[in-house]
C-alpha cells in the first residue's frame, strides 16, 4: 500500500505578529510528529499573496498509513500544541491526497 500524503492549509488571523507564531506552531507540530509512529517526513510552504490578506502556510506530510495519520491528528500531543496556538488560527483545513495509478502506466519508454 502507498504512503498517505496529507495537505494542511493553516490560515492565520490578520496580524503581522501571527506570521511568526504560525511558523512556531508549524515547527512545534513537525518536531512532535517526527517522533510519532508512522510519520515519514514533511515539508512546509508559504503561498505569497499580493493582497492585504496574510499568507497561509501549507504543510505536506507523509505517513505510513491512514491509521498513523489519524492517531497523530487525534493525539493529546497535537491537541496541546494546537491549543497553545489556536488564538492565531483563522482556519485549518486537512486534505488527504491520492495519486491515481493506472494498471498500464508502468510501460517502459523506449
Amino acid at each position: 500500500m502507498n504512503n498517505l500524503k496529507i495537505l494542511i492549509k493553516k490560515t492565520p488571523l490578520r496580524s503581522m505578529n501571527n506570521i511568526n507564531l504560525l511558523i512556531d506552531y508549524q515547527a512545534e507540530l513537525t518536531k512532535s510528529a517526527k517522533i510519532y509512529k508512522g510519520y515519514i517526513d514533511s515539508e512546509s510552504y508559504f503561498a505569497y499573496t499580493y493582497d492585504d490578506n496574510l499568507s497561509p502556510i501549507y504543510n505536506v506530510s507523509n505517513w505510513k498509513n491512514h491509521n498513523s495519520w489519524m492517531n497523530w491528528l487525534n493525539s493529546n500531543e497535537r491537541k496541546i500544541i494546537y491549543n497553545k496556538y489556536n488564538h492565531i488560527i483563522k482556519n485549518e483545513k486537512f486534505y488527504i491526497l491520492s495519486n491515481r495509478k493506472e494498471n498500464d502506466d508502468d510501460i517502459f519508454l523506449l
